[in-house]
Order: structure tokens, then sequence, then C-alpha cells
């Protein structure tokens, strides 16, 4: 085996490399600077980041084959080709990936693939002639990628005010949140399924027509904090909103913000963990290699064509920022001056869904089984759809339970009478058999234009319904009226105080468009989407266990029934289910099994028996090649300890049961 120099070696791993990792993380990120944007990151951990992914693993590699080489000229020479095949790796893998491959025949073509190529490499002069040639690949494409992400660190400041505010202010913003999930078939809140949100509407100005004007975080989150329409362009940082809630006050008052997808408030009143450069690094580093496997990956191993967004970037890096919550709970002291602000933007009932009402979770998935992740458009199958909107409600619940700790902590500091209190969501979102989770339409707008906003002012005593079509951007106006101070910016919307006004309508932003209707036409489908819900889960809370056809099986005991004698299932975490703990937030009510021999006719209903009685309903889905299944029971199916788990086949219109596991 005859190899180049050493010299030669570094040019061809890096070149490789680059053809298979560094260069597709960039043209990755390029286009999606939210990355660095949340971090806040400056010129030099861009230029840092971008050299480092590019020459640090071949030089790392290369250094072990040199270490090697001097111990056995022939056992490093060896090495290197290991690690040439394994450098090749990620570009067969890109290759594969695309035309489709999954499961073990697409990994096994990889290996195939990878060892051709070095062979290739070892045998032909020219293919090593190539890949230094292909040196000038890494070396524009870094120069191009460090140049174009822009700096992100702070390049605004707090614009001074005459007068401090006169009174507390707490703004929260929930994410993705349709106001539908809240209200039953008369049209106001389900004071059952969240007695809290029914509370607010009790107590506050509920505005039931209030609407975003983004279908993205991006961009609805500034908009709330400033005031203005959004800008295509615009990142949700300081320096492309210099003028928001937070510089507005940010020189005369005590601001306790928690940003979770935004980075509008000035480090010098609200700063930063300091972290040194090789953690910064080192995070961006991490999730940049996080993103290119999502997107490199074959489905059967977790991975998905997700374009990246920047809620979806956000969960990944802030996936315990609702832990924050308890933090920002304890910041509320009694006697809070008057000059206090406080603002968080939580993350829920934002999916992943993962929370129930009671605070505790059961597990965690990326993905719902009833969606094309690359899309987020939902199958056409309406069970599956069904399924996610089953766990979206839940997590609504949760969310209740959190706004329900806020007002106590409120109540108990003595704010609730005396504060300014905003509730209210960036966006919606959609639950419709074939349409888009997230893109406003016109068939979509209620679920996602249409927001929960309650506002209650300082004083108030009796709650009231506004039907103006209020928007998102009207909040910023409406604090600085209550406060009696002016903005010093042009905002778009308009105080919430003022007289009504006769607005064209329903005006939302997506991509590069604009989707508008007259306000009536989305009342009337808000309604029909609240019917829709109502007929599929009822109203209360236990009726959003009751799903599927044969409900009436729901909550009976199995006794003793035939078992399959060509299908079989297995239990996923079986282990989990054996030793519950009632008390620990962890509950595994999720159930999720696997067909591990035979096959579930198309379209059978599923009976899933949790010690000895029924408690869901599901279907099997097709996913790596095999047969599976999901399902969620109730808390109140569990009991502390083992826990015994069945499925049955329901055949006969749900008159007979046949057992499928053990």
């Amino acid at each position: 085996m005859t190899l180049d120099s050493y010299g030669a070696r570094a040019l061809h791993l890096t070149a490789l490399w680059a053809y298979g990792v560094s260069q597709p993380i960039f043209a990755l990120l390029s286009g999606n600077s939210e990355v660095f944007a949340l971090r806040s990151s400056s010129r030099t951990d861009v230029v840092t980041f971008a050299v480092t992914l590019t020459l640090g693993p071949p030089l790392l590699a290369l250094a072990y084959v040199r270490f090697v080489a001097c111990l056995s000229r022939w056992a490093g020479d060896r090495l290197y080709a290991i690690f040439f095949g394994a450098f090749l790796a990620p570009l067969a893998l890109q290759l594969v990936t695309s035309a489709g491959g999954d499961g073990r025949p697409a990994l096994l073509l990889v290996l195939i693939l990878a060892v051709t190529g070095v062979l290739s490499y070892l045998r032909w002069r020219a293919v090593r002639l190539f890949l230094s040639f292909s040196i000038l690949l890494p070396i524009v494409g870094t120069l191009s990628f460090a140049h174009g992400i822009p700096s992100f660190a702070d390049q605004a400041h707090a614009s001074p005010v005459r007068d401090a505010p006169r009174l507390p202010v707490v703004v929260v913003v929930f994410d993705e949140f349709p106001l539908t999930s809240l209200l039953k078939g008369d049209g106001l809140v389900d004071g059952v399924r969240y007695p809290h949100f029914a509370r607010l509407a009790r107590e506050a100005t509920w505005y039931p027509n209030a609407t975003t004007v983004h279908d993205s975080t991006r961009h609805a989150t500034p908009a709330i904090l400033t005031g203005r329409m959004p800008d295509r362009d615009d990142m949700p940082i300081l320096s492309d909103h210099p003028g928001n809630l937070f510089t507005l006050f940010g020189s005369s008052s005590k601001l306790r913000v928690h940003e979770a997808l935004t980075r509008l408030c000035p480090e010098e009143h609200c700063p930063r963990r300091e972290r040194s450069l090789v953690d910064r690094i080192d995070g961006l580093t991490q999730e940049a290699l996080a993103l290119y496997l999502n997107r490199v990956l074959p489905a059967s191993f977790g991975g998905s064509r997700d374009s990246i967004a920047l809620d979806r970037l956000a969960l990944t890096q802030t996936r315990s920022a609702n832990d924050d919550f308890d933090g920002f709970l304890r910041e509320f002291s009694p006697g809070e001056p008057n000059d206090s602000v406080h603002f968080i933007h939580l993350l829920v009932p934002h999916m992943p869904w993962r929370f129930l009402p009671s605070g505790r979770n059961y597990g965690f998935d990326a993905t719902p089984v009833g969606m094309f992740a690359a899309e987020e458009v939902w199958v056409e199958d309406p069970w599956f759809v069904t399924e996610g909107y089953q766990q979206h409600l839940l997590q609504v619940g949760y969310t209740d339970r959190l706004l329900g700790r806020l007002l106590r902590r409120l109540e108990r500091v003595g704010l609730y009478d005396r504060a300014l209190v905003v509730v209210v969501a960036d966006h919606g979102a959609s639950f419709r058999p074939g349409g888009h989770r997230r893109e406003a339409s016109s068939s979509t707008l209620s679920d996602i234009a249409n927001v929960p906003l309650f506002v209650k002012y300082p004083g108030q005593v009796r709650g009231g319904v506004d039907l103006r079509p209020a928007r998102t951007v009207d909040l910023v106006p409406t604090i600085a009226d209550v406060l009696d101070l002016r903005v010093p910016w042009r905002a778009d919307g308009e105080s919430l105080l003022g007289a009504r006004t006769d607005r064209a309508g329903v005006v939302v932003h997506t991509g590069s468009r604009r989707v508008t209707a007259p306000l009536a036409a989305l009342v009337h489908q808000r309604k029909e989407a609240v019917r829709r819900k109502t007929e599929l889960f009822g109203e209360g809370h236990d009726s959003l266990y009751r799903i599927g056809v044969s409900t009436h099986l729901l909550g009976r005991a199995v006794g003793s029934r035939p078992s399959s004698s060509v299908v079989r299932v297995r239990i996923e975490d079986a282990d989990q289910l054996a030793k519950v703990r009632l008390s620990s937030p962890f509950v595994p009510t999720r159930i999720a099994g696997v067909v591990i021999e035979g096959e579930v006719a198309p379209a059978t209903e599923l009976a899933v028996a949790v010690n000895g009685r029924v408690w869901a309903l599901t279907r099997c889905f097709r996913w790596g090649g095999k047969q599976q299944f999901r399902a969620l029971v109730p808390e109140s199916a569990l009991r502390e300890g083992s826990n015994q788990v069945d499925v049955y086949a329901v055949e006969a219109g749900g008159a007979r049961l046949v057992r499928l596991t053990g």
C-alpha cells in the first residue's frame, strides 16, 4: 500500500470531510442564522466554529495516525485507510439517504461504498490527485460561511423614558396555542379542563377575536414585543428590533426577563451567563452536528428531512426552558416596586407534547406519528391526527396548571389586583387531516391566527369580553397607554383602551405571503373547529382519553380472552411499567409496542388494557419496516409498582377481543 506524504494526506482528509460533513453543515446553517442568534454569537465565535469544524477532525485523525506510525509504519498506514473510510462514510450516507435508502440495507450499502472508495483511493493516483485539488472546497466554503454569518452581539441599548412605569407589568407569552383548544361548544372557555383560563375570562378582559400577525415565532414574538408588523428579513434579535418593550423600560425599570426564542432584551439589563470561548464553540458544534445527523440519518434511525425552523432549532437547545418557570415565580415578592416589568415566554403547549395536566410527563416524541416531519403536514388518516390533537390538548391542561401557579403567586404577593397582567400566545396550530400544522391559509386561519389574549387591567374586579378585532401588535401600545407613556417609535398596533376601529379584518403573514379574511369568516371557522373538537373529545378532562370507535369498551374488565395464533406484539419499555412510582414526575402513561410476529390487518382497532381493564384504543402504523402502535392511558390506570399491560385486537364491531400479547 503506497500512500502520499502526510501533508497530502491532510489535504485529502480535509477535502473528504468537507464533502461529507463540514460543507453540508455550513449549507445547512447559512440560511438559518437562528442557531447563532439564539446564542448571541460574536464574530470570533463564528470564525472559530468554522475553522474548528473544517480542520479539527481531519487534523486530530492524522495526528493519531502519525503517532501510531512512529511505533509501526505498517499499522499507521492501515489506520489511515480506516480513517479514510470513516470520513467517506458520511458522504456515502447522504447519497444513500437521498436515494430513499433506509434500515439495515442502507447501512450495508454505505459500508460497501466506503470500502469501494478506500480501495479506489489506494489504487488510483487520479483519485488522490482529485482530492488534493478539492482542498479549494473547504478553503472557499469556510471563508464564505464565516463572512456570511453576521455577529449577533448586542448592537442596541435601552432608550431612556422620562417617567418610570407607575404600575408593575407582567407579560406571559405561550407558544403554539390556538384559542379553539380552550373553548367548548358554547364558545366559552372550558372551565372543567382549563379552570385557570376560565378564571381569567371571568376576572380579566378577554379578547376572543384576537389574532397573531405571523405564523412563526421568529416574527410573531417580536411583533408582540415591538407593536410592529413583521419584516420577513428580520431576526429575533435586539439589533433588528431596537425599539421594544425592554428598551422602552430598561433604563428606568427593574426588568426580569425570561426569553426563550428571542434575544431582544439588552444585555446591560438582561445579562447572559458568561461562558468561555471553548464552551461556546463546543455548544455550537454539538448543536450543528445534531442537526446534521437529523438530516442525513435514515428515518428508521431517527433522522428526518425536517426544515430548520426557528422553533425546531430552539427546542433542541431549550428543552429545559420551562424549568425556568420556578425561577420566574420566585422573582415576585411582597411589596413589588411599581417600576418592575416581568416577562416570560413559555414553550408550551408547543410540541413536543409530553406533559399531562397534572404536571407529570410521560415521555418524549419529537414528531407525532401522524405528521410528515419535513413539511409539517398531517397525514390524511384522521385517526393519527386525532392522537396528535389529544396530546396537544393534554399539554394545554399542563399550560393551564402553570397559569394557575402564576395567578396564585401574584395573589400571594399582592400583585394580582394592582399589576397590569397580559396573557397571550404567539401563534396557533392546526389539526386537520392532510393540512399543514403551522402554515396559515384560508382553511386554517382560525387555528393559526386566533390566539388567547387576556388583559387584567390594574384594579379590575369584574371581567368582560371585548369582541374587537384585536391583534398581538396592540399590546405594546396598550401597555404604554395604561402606564401613560409614549412609545418613541412608530408602532403599527393601537391601544385596546381606545375606541374600536374598523380594521380590514384578519391579516397574518406566512413566509413571503399574507393571508387575509373578514373577521366574520374567522368567527365562523372557529365555531366549526370547536364543533369538530367537541365531537372528537367531548368536554371535560376525562373525555380526552375516550377516542376511538369502540369506546364502549373503555373502562371494562377484559377477563379471559382467546390469544391470536398468528399475531404477537411486544410492549416497549416494559421495565418502566414494572416499577411505577406514582409520586414521580414521570409516569409511563404512553404505551408503545411493536408487532413481532404476523401482521395486524389495516384499520384494525387495538384495545390497550392495563391491569385487566381497557383504558385506550389505538391503531397500528408502519415505521422502519415494522408495525408499531402508541396509546395514552389516564394516570388512574396505573398503580404503584408493577403493572400488567395487554393488547387486544378488536373484532366483530367491538364484540370480540383477541389477545396479541404474551
